[in-house]
């Protein structure tokens, strides 16, 4: 008696006397090119699978600058321009802060972040910094940071004794 199923013929007879991990292996035997091809097949898709996730749940740079150049009414290319406006250099200044605390993904240095905007690390290193400042003082930039900080998924909480800005450990 012969048993059949999808193009895989074993003798009964034969298998009645194999235990199954006998009759495993003679099945891995017999078929290891196509159960190779098909564990290949399978990880691909998984891995196309977890890519396209994770792209599409990740926030770009981008996006949060735009974000935060629309709540707070100023144009992307003003950020860019000489202008020494209050309103433009804070909003410079937050979103230096926000990427160097990766509230994106991203490995920019300060020097990189600085060159966005046509500015230099010490120029980026002293905006960060002054956010930083304001947050203690300021409830206003303070809740704006923890509000644009927990939209882009990265939660945080103000240790009112430190008076410092605290991220919430990912999982």
């Amino acid at each position: 008696m012969l048993l059949t199923n999808s193009c895989l013929t074993i003798n009964l007879f034969y298998m009645q006397r194999m235990n199954t991990e006998e009759v495993y292996k003679e099945i891995v035997k017999d078929k290891a090119e196509e159960l190779d091809a098909l564990k290949g097949a399978v990880l691909a898709y998984e891995v196309e699978r977890f890519r396209n996730e994770v792209l599409t749940s990740l926030a770009t740079i981008d996006e949060l600058i735009t974000h935060v150049c629309k709540t707070r009414m100023i144009s992307k290319d003003s950020l860019v321009g000489r202008t020494r406006k209050r309103g433009v250099v804070e909003t410079r200044q937050i979103i230096w802060y926000l990427l160097k605390n990766k509230v994106v993904r991203n490995s920019l240095t300060l020097q990189q972040l600085g060159e966005m905007f046509g500015r230099d690390h010490a120029t980026t290193l002293w905006g960060v910094r002054k956010i930083e400042m304001l947050m203690i003082y300021d409830r206003n930039i303070r809740e704006e940071v923890m509000i644009i900080s927990n939209k882009f998924g990265k939660p945080t909480r103000w240790d009112t004794t430190a008076k410092v800005l605290s991220y919430d450990p990912e999982d």
